[in-house]
Parts: structure tokens; C-alpha cells; sequence
């Protein structure tokens, strides 16, 4: 990108910052005269008149000015984002998209046409265009202005965000965050700048094979799109940075996109997929793209503003010019719009948007993904669902009610699969019946006949939950057993659920994810059928206020969505009885939505009506706007009460008149502060089993310890804090089977904690000790770790603080212990032969911040870690060299190495490398992923 370029982009900036920084006064003047002088310019090159000395002499100089101004753009940011209630709300650019976004496209527009002007009338050629701001010449000391510019940025707003880890936004001080030096003609460390860069793992043949692969594995129009699509974006000339991939759901879009992802990535130095969530929150996507961009900083990035977001994805973006991005699933142009803001307007960053949205094909570089020919089908049946020779005719007819849709077809395929070799005209006559309705998600009827009786509700209660949605397995067992849905016996009926739903994955009908906690969910167009199905057999309606709803006489189960509610819809209930007959509530919201409209649906601002309730579940409510519904306390024959992932910094007291509960969930949003729990909140809730506790809380009353007396019938306790509660009432739980404790690394509480989980080794199936404030040099903390790596009934440890040396001897280590996570350990020797020869069942191993402070780390097949499946590196900036060694390792399925900047080579073996890569393109997960690479990666031979 020429100076022009540089300038082009920074101006297309400023005029859109007018629009949004509050007040816009805070812009400095100089940001409008360099406006109009340009304005000159671009007349002066449209007409075909030659610069006059004086212009291009003051066209030389804007390089100079743009850095200088960038500096006191970035401060007038930041004052007015510290001095501004609405900080920068990309919410609010929405709503002013005719005065804001809409000028900026014109801007741009304009700008390229100005560019273009440029070529033709050979002013490349001059003083001003032939200084280089891009790839043409890579500075080794001194920046270009654009690289200036946007790591100036970069550095300043990093500052911001860990002064704002420390303190809140109101004490923030702009000033004091300035460097002492002067600020214009200032020189970066180009080096130091150059480790925020991630990169990609190279090696050629893996490459080579995954193209294979991909001609293997492509039908239909794959064949003919992939390669246009592949070639248009390696194009590095090409000025077309963005390519809309278009497609009904199911028809294969996001499928195709991942192959051609994982294809295209070897080719560029940054690489990053983004899922766009369907419930769109523009900050949560803009911290998962800047979370993919580069060095992992969670803290900081859950802390940051949406326009220190922007500002360190762009920054981040400019830095390196060879980036490719997908979003995948954008609902609208609007949510593109947004996002886009925070993409550079010229660089070589190329974009892959995948959406189900047609008005995207009005759009240049826009692909539409069509159904797959008869041909194709009867592949994709043969080779997913094992149809044999004799099969034609279910084929032929699963065709024509699919429309297509690989989808669709995979899933009649699994369920018809076991009749299909035999099955005579009947059932094609059958299949014929669904033609009418062919491509709807109603043809899935012939699927659901076929399912077990168990199976039924169970894939039906998911279609409650909204579009794209992660149901914890946990979760759904504990709603189904409050709800009597399952009436299995206790022992088994979980059992019998991960049964249920691991049979629904089989048919294609429920996505599976096997994880630290596993989860389900439906594919769109499968939630589209349940959603109808549900409602026609009133097991349950949806309010989505997109529509007049009415709630019928015998509706018993309730789905709100109230981030669409915008007071202009009433619920309508049949009657007033109606509410009294409702068994479960589950209400879904944004912490936007309530931004734009705080107050509660008239109907259910008064919960005492909903008198016969058995389940409550707030998703994603922030209370800190809306208030807690009255009448919650009322509700006495609840068993069920969540609000996991909501904004709620205080219990109310009257809680506590709940005495039937059996499940409460605090685990409230990670930005929450310190939950305040009422003294006496639990006594009476002695029917309790299941008790999630919040990550941080404390009692109300200050000093006190949060009471947990009375819950002997407890069976699972998440989040016992050593600090807020009493450590000896854990002699109570006689019936606990899971346990996940808190301690500051107090070493009289950690013993008393494993004294406690040694004790319960005939029921405690699951257990986890998460230490935050580990200091080896405190007294008694070398005795309490070498005790707990010597527990006997602990699964999982997770240490945050110093331990400097790990014990040399354990008398008996822990055989159970399936996940160590470290944090900050600062150990100095190799810790992997220790690890790897010491707890043989260890699955997930992540060392991160400094954990480790060697150069070298070498995993042997001495070293075993024969059922490790994980293996995460963060963070640990004097690692130079990895090593994993031929025969160790066998099950590794997960290698992520990140933020590793002096990391120089990596050497893995060949096998293990194959088998991650297959495992990256299978999943489209972020399984394999060396971030920067090294000056040197080896894939070693068997």
C-alpha cells in the first residue's frame, strides 16, 4: 500500500471517528485541515492537472503529519472513551448507520476511485507514492508510517487495558499512560513488535496431501467453486478483499468453507475462524476475533472496550499483510457492517463471510452454494450411511424430498439405513408422500417416527433453546430430572441420557461435542423441526416477540426470548389459569438487548402467578438492569433455579423461602464482581442435591462465612471457596460425588481439603482443587502440594502461583489425577519426564504464563503420557526449543503452542503431525496451532 494508501485509510478513520467519538470536539482541528487539503489534491489528479510544486511539497509532508495526528486521535479515544458513559457502542453505530457507516462506505468508494485516478495518471512515479508503506520494503529499524501508526496504537491501548485489570474504568487516567519520551518521530522496536505477529504451521507434504483430500472428499459444485474461490484468494493483487459464500442452512456452506480454510491457511502468515453466534453480540465477536489474532490475553480482552477491541484488531491486522479470516454465519448485512468496521479499509487481509442471508448476492465476489445432483446424493449415502447396491430407489427418493441438502440427506440416510437393503415400495411410497413438502424441515417426520419412545421428548425439549445454541449435558440432565422427564433411577439415568443422545449423534440428528464438559446442540434446520413439532404437541412454545403469540390452554413448558423484546408484542395467555399450569420457564437474553429496552415483559414482571413452576432458568439476563422479577420467592414448588452466564452481584434475601429447591446454578458471567450471598440464604434449602456457587463471593455481611449448614443431602458442590466458607462444614457432605474447591493457597485449608476428598473415596466420582495464590516460600505450602500430588481420589489441580520446584518424591502419587493445569509456576527444570512417568492417567496438561522458565522442553517416550490428549504451551516466553519424541504421545489429539516468542524450533513426529492435521480439518476446532512458528519446525520420520 503506497503513502497514499496510508493516508487514504487513516482519513477514511477519522471521518468516521467524527461520527461516533463523543464529544467530536475532542478530535483535533488539524484531523479537518488535513481533510480539505487532500480534497485539493484529488480534484487537481481527477482534472489530469500535474501537481504544482507547492501541493506536491505538501503532499510529502502528509506521511509526517498522519503519524503525528495518529498520536492525538488515539489520546482524544481515549479520553473520550474513559469520560464517556457510552464508551463506544458499535450498538449505537447501528443506529446511526445512515449518518455513520453509510458515509464511510461512500468514503472508501470515493478513496479507491482517488486510487485508481492515481495509477492511470502514472503518479505512482512521484516523490510522495514511491515511499513504500507495505511489503515492498520490510523496515528493519525505523516504521513505516502505517506500522507506526497502528503499533503506536497497539503498545498505547495495551497499557490501557493492564492499568484497567487493576483498576476500574473510572480511576483510569489517560495521561498517566503516556510515555515520557516525545511522542512524534518516535522509533518502535520493530522486533519487539513483530512477536505480537501468530502464524501458521508449515509443512509441505501435509499441504499437498490436504489438497488430495480435498479433491476426494468435494462433490457437486465444489468441483467447479472451489478452485475459482481458492484462486481469487491467493490473488494478492487483487483489490477484491472479501468473498460471500451464500447458502440456505444445511445446504453445505460452512462444510465447503472449512476445507477450503484449512487449504488456503498454509498460505497465509495470519489465519483465523470466528463462528458468529446467531443471538449477535458485536463485542463478543470482536473479542473472539482479536482472542484468534494473536498471544492469548483473556483477562484483558473480557476487560476491554469495543473500541479498544477495534483498535487492537486493527492493529493487529495492519501489522501483518498476508491475513485471512472467516465469519462464519452472519445473520445480516447490518451484524457485517459492524463487524467490518474493525477491518482495515486497504491491506491485503482477505475475508471468507458465510451466511444464509440472500441479501449478501447483491454484494460483489458473492457465491451461491446450491443443492447437490442426484449423482452426488447417491455418493454422499453410499459413503455416509453404507447404502449398498440395491438401494437406488430410497436413494432416488431421498433426493427429491432433500432438495439437495447434504444435510437432509445424510440424516434420512442414517435412519432409514437399516431397512434401506430390504425395504420394498412401501417405504419409497412413504418417502414420496414428503415430496410436497421437500426441502422443508418437516420431511425429518419420517426420521422422527422412527425413533424410540425415549428418544423422542428428548430430542424434541432441545428445540427450546435458541438457534445455535451449546447445551451442557449436565445441564439438560439436571432440567429433564426436574421436570420428570427421566424416570430412569438416579444411577442411571444420566447414563441413559449420554446413551440418548449419543444415539441421536449417530443419526445426524444432534451435533455431539466431546470436551472438558461435553455438550450438545441442533442443527438449524433439525430446531426448526423440533421448534414445530413441539409446539403441535404442546410439549412446550417459544415466545419470540417477533410475532403475535398466543400461549394455549395446555402449554406446560414456556421458552422467552427476551433479547427480541421491544414492548410492542404482548404475551397473550389463554386465560389466567394458564400461567398457573406452566411447569418451566426458560428465559434467553443479551446483555445488549437489555441496553436498548430494560424493562421486564408486563406478563411475567410478577413471577407469583407462575405458582405451580418446577424449573426457572435465566440465560444470559443482566440484573444489574433489568432487577430480579418480583415475586421469584413466591415459587415454592421450584426445583430448578439457574442463572448461569447472567450479570447478578447480589442474591436477594427472599431466596431463601425457596425451600424445595433441588438444583441452583450461580455460576454467573466471568465480568461479574464479587457475588454478595445474604447470611441464612441456604438454611432452609435442605432438600438441596445440586449447588453451583459463583466463581467469586462472599457473605453479605462482610467478615462472615457464607453458611452452608444443613445441605447433608448434597451430591454436587461446585466452587467451595476455602476464603468465603467454612472448611470443616465439608464434613457434612456425606454424600457428595462431585466436588470442586477454591483455595488462596493457605496451607491449613488445602490439607483440610484433601484430608476431606481422601475420606470420600467410596462415592466422590469427580473432584477438582483450583489453588490461586500458590507461593512456595509460604510455610507449609511444599508440604500441602506434595500431599495433594499424592491424592488419591483428586481428578483435576489447576495451580496458579510460584512453585519454583516440584517434589522430588511422592510416595504414592495420585493415580486419578487426569488434568494439571499451571499457571505462573515458574518451574525451572523440564517438568514433562516428571509428569509423563508420575501420573500415568493424565489426559490435559497446560503450562501457561511463565510456568515453566527453561529454554528446552523434551517429551521422551520414556516419559509415557500414554492417555494424554491435550497439550496446551502459553505463554512461555523462554522456551526456544520443543522436542517430542518418536513413540510418545500415542493418543495426543490436541497440541496448541501460543505466545511463545522465542520459541526456535519445533520438532514433532511426522505421524503425530498427520493425524492432528486430519483432526483440524475434520473439526474446524482449534486442535492443532503453533502461534508464532518458529524459525524452524521439523516433522521427524517414523
Amino acid at each position: 500500500m503506497t503513502s497514499v494508501g496510508v493516508i487514504w485509510s487513516a482519513v477514511a478513520r477519522i471521518k468516521c471517528l467524527k461520527e461516533i467519538v463523543k464529544p467530536p470536539e475532542s478530535l483535533p482541528i488539524e484531523a479537518e485541515q488535513l481533510l480539505q487539503g487532500l480534497e485539493g489534491i484529488k480534484e487537481a489528479l481527477r482534472e489530469g492537472q500535474p501537481l504544482q510544486r507547492e501541493e506536491e511539497e505538501e503532499f510529502g509532508e502528509l506521511e509526517k503529519k498522519i503519524v503525528r495526528l495518529s498520536y492525538e486521535i488515539v489520546d482524544a479515544i481515549v479520553d473520550a472513551s474513559s469520560k464517556s458513559k457510552e464508551m463506544f457502542s458499535v450498538s449505537m453505530l447501528s443506529q446511526r448507520k445512515k449518518s455513520g457507516i453509510t458515509k464511510l462506505q461512500q468514503l472508501q468508494t470515493t478513496l479507491n476511485g482517488f486510487q485508481d485516478d492515481l495509477k492511470s495518471s502514472g503518479s505512482e512515479q512521484s516523490p510522495a507514492s514511491s515511499r513504500s508503506t507495505g511489503s515492498e520494503q520490510k523496515p528493519k529499524k525505523k516504521l513505516s508510517a502505517s506500522n507506526t501508526l497502528t503499533q503506536w496504537g497497539f503498545k498505547k491501548l495495551v497499557k490501557l487495558e493492564r492499568k484497567s485489570s487493576r483498576m476500574s474504568s473510572s480511576e483510569i487516567d489517560p495521561k498517566n499512560m503516556i510515555d515520557s519520551e516525545s511522542e512524534a518521530g518516535r522509533e518502535l522496536d520493530y522486533d519487539k513488535a513483530a512477536e505480537l505477529k501468530p502464524k501458521k504451521i508449515i509443512d509441505s507434504e501435509s499441504n499437498s496431501n490436504s489438497k488430495q483430500n480435498m479433491q476426494r472428499d468435494s462433490v457437486g459444485n465444489d468441483v467447479d467453486l472451489f478452485p475459482r474461490l481458492r484462486e481469487n484468494l491467493l490473488n494478492r493483487s487483487s483489490e477484491d478483499s472479501v468473498v460471500y459464500i451464500v447458502g440456505e442452512s444445511g445446504m453445505g456452506k460452512t462444510t465447503f468453507t472449512r476445507k477450503l480454510f484449512h487449504d488456503l491457511k498454509d498460505s497465509f502468515d495470519v489465519f483465523a475462524w470466528v463462528p458468529i453466534n446467531h443471538n449477535f453480540q458485536i463485542k463478543r465477536v470482536l473479542q473472539l476475533l482479536l482472542q484468534k489474532l494473536g498471544p492469548s490475553q483473556d483477562q484483558y480482552i473480557r476487560d476491554m472496550n469495543e473500541i479498544q477491541l477495534i483498535t487492537h484488531i486493527f492493529s493487529a491486522l495492519q501489522i501483518n499483510k498476508n491475513n485471512l479470516l472467516v465469519l462464519d454465519d452472519i445473520g445480516s448485512l447490518d451484524d457485517w457492517e459492524s463487524i467490518r468496521l474493525a477491518l482495515p479499509v486497504a491491506n491485503s487481509t482477505k475475508v471468507i463471510v458465510t451466511t444464509s442471508s440472500n441479501d449478501f448476492l447483491k454484494l460483489k465476489n458473492s457465491y451461491q452454494i446450491s443443492g447437490l445432483t442426484k449423482p452426488d446424493i447417491l455418493m454422499l449415502l453410499s459413503n455416509e450411511a453404507s447404502f449398498k447396491t440395491g438401494s437406488e430407489k430410497i436413494g432416488e427418493a431421498i433426493f427429491d424430498i432433500s432438495c439437495g441438502s447434504p444435510l437432509f440427506a445424510t440424516i434420512l440416510g442414517k435412519s432409514l439405513q437399516p431397512e434401506a437393503a430390504t425395504a420394498g415400495d412401501q417405504l419409497v411410497d412413504e418417502l414420496v408422500s414428503y415430496i410436497p413438502q421437500k426441502g422443508k424441515p418437516q420431511v425429518l417426520g419420517v426420521c422422527y417416527k422412527r425413533l424410540a419412545p425415549e428418544l423422542k421428548p428428548c430430542l424434541l425439549y432441545l428445540g427450546q433453546f435458541p438457534q445455535g445454541q451449546e447445551i451442557e449435558v449436565e445441564k439438560l440432565y439436571l432440567l429433564l430430572m426436574a421436570e420428570n422427564l427421566i424416570i430412569s433411577p438416579k444411577e442411571e439415568s444420566k447414563t441413559s441420557l449420554q446413551s440418548s443422545l449419543k444415539d441421536l449423534a449417530r443419526r445426524k440428528l444432534v451435533q455431539v461435542q466431546e470436551d472438558y464438559k461435553s455438550s450438545c446442540r441442533l442443527h438449524d434446520r433439525v430446531r426448526e423441526f423440533c421448534k414445530s413439532k413441539g409446539s403441535d404437541e404442546e410439549l412446550f412454545e417459544i415466545v419470540d416477540f417477533e410475532s403475535s403469540i398466543k400461549v394455549g390452554p395446555h402449554t406446560r413448558r414456556l421458552a422467552i426470548y427476551l433479547s427480541k423484546y421491544r414492548g410492542d408484542n404482548p404475551i397473550q395467555f389463554h386465560s389466567q389459569d394458564t400461567l398457573k399450569k406452566i411447569l418451566s420457564l426458560l428465559i434467553f437474553d443479551t446483555f445488549e438487548s437489555a441496553e436498548e429496552k430494560s424493562e421486564w415483559p408486563s406478563e411475567i414482571n410478577d413471577l407469583k402467578e407462575f405458582s405451580h413452576a418446577r424449573v426457572f432458568n435465566f440465560d444470559g439476563v443482566d440484573f444489574t438492569v433489568r432487577k430480579v422479577p418480583r415475586g421469584i420467592d413466591r415459587l415454592v414448588l421450584l426445583r430448578y433455579l439457574s442463572f448461569r452466564g447472567c450479570r447478578l452481584e447480589e442474591l436477594p434475601p427472599s431466596m431463601s423461602n425457596l425451600t424445595q429447591l433441588e438444583t441452583l446454578d450461580l455460576v454467573v458471567h466471568a465480568d461479574c464482581k464479587k457475588m454478595l450471598i445474604p447470611n441464612n440464604t441456604f438454611a432452609k434449602m435442605t432438600r438441596m442435591l445440586h449447588l453451583y456457587l459463583p466463581r467469586l463471593y462472599a457473605a453479605s455481611n462482610g467478615k462472615a462465612k457464607v453458611q452452608l449448614q444443613g445441605l447433608e443431602r448434597l451430591e454436587i458442590l461446585v466452587n467451595f471457596d476455602t476464603e468465603a466458607c467454612d472448611v470443616k462444614v465439608l464434613s457434612e457432605f456425606k454424600n457428595l460425588k462431585t466436588l470442586s474447591t477454591i483455595s488462596e493457597g493457605q496451607a491449613n485449608d488445602l490439607e483440610d481439603v484433601i484430608k476431606f476428598i481422601n475420606g470420600q473415596a467410596e462415592k466422590l466420582q469427580h473432584s477438582s482443587v483450583d489453588i490461586t495464590s500458590f507461593d512456595c516460600y509460604n510455610r507449609g505450602s511444599a508440604s500441602a502440594l506434595k500431599k495433594l500430588l499424592e491424592c488419591q481420589f483428586v481428578h483435576s489441580i489447576h495451580i496458579e502461583g510460584r512453585i519454583s520446584e516440584l517434589p522430588d518424591e511422592l510416595d504414592s502419587p495420585a493415580e486419578k489425577v487426569a488434568e494439571i493445569f499451571l499457571d505462573g509456576s515458574e518451574i525451572e527444570d523440564d517438568p514433562m519426564n516428571y509428569f509423563g512417568t508420575t501420573f500415568q492417567n493424565l489426559r490435559s496438561l497446560a503450562l501457561s504464563n511463565d510456568a515453566f522458565l527453561g529454554s528446552e522442553i523434551v517429551i521422551s517416550a520414556e516419559s509415557m503420557f500414554r492417555n494424554l490428549r491435550s497439550l496446551k504451551l502459553k505463554n512461555l516466553q523462554y522456551l526456544e526449543k520443543l522436542t517430542i519424541e518418536q513413540g510418545a504421545m500415542v493418543e495426543l489429539s490436541t497440541l496448541i503452542i501460543e505466545g511463545c516468542g522465542c520459541l526456535e524450533e519445533v520438532s514433532i513426529p511426522k505421524k503425530m503431525h498427520d493425524k492432528l492435521q486430519k483432526a483440524q480439518g475434520d473439526n474446524g476446532g482449534d486442535v492443532y496451532s503453533v502461534m508464532p512458528l518458529p524459525p524452524t519446525f521439523n516433522t521427524t520420520p517414523p
